[in-house]
């Protein structure tokens, strides 16, 4: 749950905190929304194939009848928050959003990548995350042509050779 104290971009930043280290998928909701159903169901051979390395999060406000909201998020592997009315509107305009669903990629640290008004499509999404999820060792690998063992011995001299600097740095500041 959110704090229903916290306004403006806190919100967000709030419900993305608790998932950093993995990409998300922010979904904006609405249980009387028939295309954020539809969507939902489409997205669900994504979310089966990536559901160890990304977060799906469901967020919606008070338009959707909180009982309501309860019953069908039983169905909806995810995490869930309903926010109040002021929030939602916020987020809304944080995002420039003129309706739902409304999608918000964001990466592991926390960023936001991309957005999406109205659903664009199963293949965006899993291409989109497929990417995010990919670690640093593995962006290496593929971008160099190096194997693994070698891009990992490059990333190991990279962070000795950073260190290397930032002690001499230190050194001359305390001369």
């Amino acid at each position: 749950t959110i704090d229903s104290t916290l306004v403006g971009e806190e919100v967000f930043n709030a419900v993305v905190a608790e998932y950093k280290g993995k990409p998300v998928l922010v979904d904006f909701w609405a249980t009387w929304c028939p295309p954020c159903r539809a969507a939902m169901k489409t997205i669900i051979p994504v979310k089966e194939a990536l559901a160890e390395e990304v977060s799906f999060v469901y967020i919606t406000g008070p338009s959707s009848p909180e009982d309501t909201w309860k019953e069908m998020i039983k169905e909806i592997h995810g995490d869930h928050y309903y926010v109040t009315e002021a929030q939602w509107n916020t987020l809304l305009d944080q995002f420039e959003s003129q309706g739902i669903p409304t999608y918000i990629i964001v990466d592991k640290e926390g960023n936001v990548m991309n957005k999406y008004i109205g659903f664009p499509g199963e293949e965006t999404i899993k291409a989109e995350l497929e990417t995010l999820k990919a670690s640093q060792l593995e962006m290496l690998e593929k971008s160099s042509g190096l194997t693994v063992e070698e891009a990992k011995a490059q990333l190991i001299s990279q962070v000795e050779t950073e260190a290397k600097h930032d002690a001499v740095a230190k050194l001359k500041e305390i001369e």
